[in-house]
């Protein structure tokens, strides 16, 4: 006479302990292959992260280079559209990385004017009062706009006192420049 394994009449009924203990194996072995292909997948990666690295560089300092080539008039337009197109993102309730993503060219098209190299013929004489006031200035605008594309009141506020700070510094320099048009020293 055979007898015959239990089985399961309706769903309700309780699980033989070896179906238990083939699931608990079948569980162990899926979650061992898991870790197995999470810990190939991590180190691929690791190795593949320098030259993507490398790569990005490569193609923001090209980007940064061909922005760089552009007249300001050219830059200001791009700025100015990236503004009006974040502004118009924002005031009909996109969600702030969608914001932010509009403006982005505009920091782009910023900091390529910023970082643009300066021909010696077309330097003038300012003081470092007057170039230490002019860059905070800029660093203060740039932290009050992302403190309010963010909402972060403290960094728009930490920005309006930076701007106030270089407006102050830049005056310094205004009066010590003059100062030294006056007597003649330079």
């Amino acid at each position: 006479m055979t007898i015959a394994e239990p089985t399961r009449s309706h769903p309700g009924a309780p699980v033989p302990a070896r179906d238990n203990q083939n699931g608990l194996a079948g569980l162990a072995r899926r979650l061992s292959g898991a870790v197995q292909l999470l810990g190939r997948s991590a180190a691929s990666l690791v190795a593949r992260l320098p030259g993507a690295m490398q790569t990005t560089q490569a193609g923001a300092q090209g980007a940064t280079s061909a922005l760089q080539a552009l007249p300001d008039p050219a830059l200001r337009w791009l700025a100015a559209t990236s503004v009006g197109v974040g502004a118009g993102l924002s005031l009909a309730g996109a969600p702030r990385v969608v914001v932010a993503a509009g403006v982005a060219p505009a920091l782009f098209a910023g900091a390529a004017i910023l970082l643009r190299p300066v021909k010696l013929e077309e330097t003038t004489d300012m003081t470092d009062q007057q170039i230490k006031g002019k860059i905070s200035k800029a660093q203060g605008k740039l932290e009050e706009e992302l403190g309010e594309l963010t909402g972060d009141k403290r960094q728009e506020a930490r920005g309006k006192l930076r701007q106030v700070k270089g407006a102050i510094q830049e005056g310094v320099g205004d009066v010590e420049a003059a100062v030294h048009v006056r007597t003649g020293k330079a």
